[in-house]
């Protein structure tokens, strides 16, 4: 089995910054505040309300 030094392992620690293919290191990912479950329940509430307001808007449209 021929290996090669230079290529990139299962182990290495970081990703080759200029690979725009590598995943994001831990140290590069957005921090967002709050918990995943937060934002999930904005975002469904934001689309139900925006949903709402569309429903409504058609109704008096169309009368």
């Amino acid at each position: 089995m021929n290996h090669d030094d230079d290529a990139p392992t299962v182990t290495d620690g970081e990703p080759d910054p200029d690979d725009p293919l590598s995943a994001l290191s831990p140290s590069n990912t957005p921090s967002i505040p709050g918990s995943g479950r937060k934002w999930f329940a904005i975002l469904v509430s934001l689309l139900l309300l925006s949903g709402g307001l569309y429903a409504f808007a058609m109704l008096l449209l169309s009368l």
